[in-house]
């Protein structure tokens, strides 16, 4: 099997050094937010929280996404590099805060903070390699950032299932370990370039007067078709978060094996991200996209419903998880290619924190779905799945095809 780390021979030399530069940033970024997920079976026994109580509280915490709309246009403003050093400042301050958090108030509150620099930050990282990279490479661009992502997840995994797990070690550890990206921090700041699409449009006098220029009549109704797609497309967040809980609740695998199969499968998974990227680039980012995100869902419910023991368990979340890899950059990327230089930034963090309104709303629902249902995580994740199957059909009929196309300025 191909290393899917080692980077493509046809990313020029520059283009290589912007993508592990911001790589860097996209690993922390995934290992951060992942915390939650391995870690939520202790997260829930510290606060003494059932399955329904626990995502009503994370409801309120992905909710942090919503004001990131505001720091990603000031990325548009004063250009990419600037913001994206104080994102990058600011989740880790907010990381900090929630590995000391006494009461699950507390908790919330600082990932809140935390979810709104780190969805700030991944606007500004995805938007920089749309405009840096050339058409032809773009859709690598995106498969690499969200291998870069994926890998921090698995890392984070990896700690928790081999070492916090096995010396019964507290997840606030798993947070403190997330303050090391602060040197990585510094050199970001020194050696990161200003986009140069950004540059001509501040030099002619493009950049966007306010933020209403995103629901200019030109672009509202754009606008309003990918953030509904976003909000669709999450529903079955839920599903991803308990899936750890699951294995250890509803299967009986110890923390250690659970965390197992997670690495595993999301190992074998790994190198769909790249290959779905350079796919799209070939074939298009609509075709590509939507066919790995309907072979996910499906295979999701059918690992909640049908898989048994480790093996089984393992084999259906590696295709689950390939689905959901070979969707995340070519779809994902779609919205940095559809918007223009003036209005990128603020247009994919809307993108954004519509996901996380999806998010949120898997949460909410889920929690009344295991309350009528007694705690069935298998017929949640199966109701909450009609929603990306639904954002699938939408992109497909009315979404435009993005490959290999120019950027617009303004």
């Amino acid at each position: 099997m191909a290393n899917p780390f080692k980077m493509s021979d046809a990313i020029a030399p520059e283009h290589r050094r912007l993508l592990k530069l911001l790589g860097v940033a996209s690993f922390c970024e995934g290992y951060d937010i992942n915390v939650l997920l391995v870690a939520l079976p202790q997260i829930r026994e510290s606060f003494g929280l059932s399955k329904s109580t626990a995502s009503q509280w994370l409801l309120m915490a992905f909710l942090g996404a919503l004001p990131a709309i505001a720091i990603a246009r000031r990325a548009d403003k004063y250009g990419r590099r600037n913001v994206l050093f104080v994102t990058i400042a600011g989740y880790l301050v907010a990381t900090g805060a929630t590995a000391a958090a006494s009461t699950m108030l507390m908790f919330v509150c600082c990932q809140f903070v935390s979810r709104m620099f780190l969805s700030a930050e991944n606007s500004v990282v995805w938007t920089v390699i749309a405009e840096e990279l050339p058409p032809e490479n773009r859709g690598y661009g995106f498969g690499w950032l969200a291998l870069m992502s994926a890998l921090g997840t698995g890392v984070c995994a990896m700690l928790y299932g081999s070492v916090f797990s096995a010396f019964d070690w507290s997840w606030r550890g798993l947070y403190l370990v997330g303050l090391a990206p602060v040197a990585v921090m510094a050199y970001v700041r020194r050696t990161l370039p200003e986009s140069k699409h950004f540059q001509h449009a501040r030099e002619t006098d493009a950049l966007a007067e306010n933020w209403r220029a995103v629901v200019a009549p030109e672009r509202r109704k754009l606008l309003a078709l990918v953030c509904s797609t976003s909000i669709l497309g999450a529903l079955a967040s839920q599903a991803g978060v308990f899936i750890v809980d699951f294995m250890e609740s509803v299967r009986h695998l110890s923390k250690s094996t659970a965390s197992a199969v997670l690495v595993v499968a999301g190992g074998l998974a790994l190198p769909v991200l790249v290959r779905a990227g350079s796919a799209s680039d070939r074939y298009g980012r609509k075709k590509v996209g939507c066919t790995f995100a309907i072979v996910g869902s499906l295979a999701s419910v059918a690992g909640f419903y049908l898989a048994r023991g480790p093996v089984f368990l393992t084999l259906a979340l590696t295709v689950s998880l390939a689905g959901t890899f070979g969707a995340w950059p070519t779809l994902g990327g779609m919205v940095t290619e559809l918007f223009p230089t003036t209005v990128r930034a603020q247009a994919t963090a809307w993108t954004a924190a519509s996901r996380v309104i999806g998010q949120s709303l898997s949460f909410g629902l889920a929690a009344l779905i295991l309350n009528a249902s007694s705690d069935n995580q298998a017929l949640t994740a199966l109701i909450l799945t009609t929603g990306p199957v639904l954002s699938v059909l939408i992109v497909a009929k009315f979404v435009p095809e993005t490959k290999g196309t120019t950027l617009l300025h303004t």
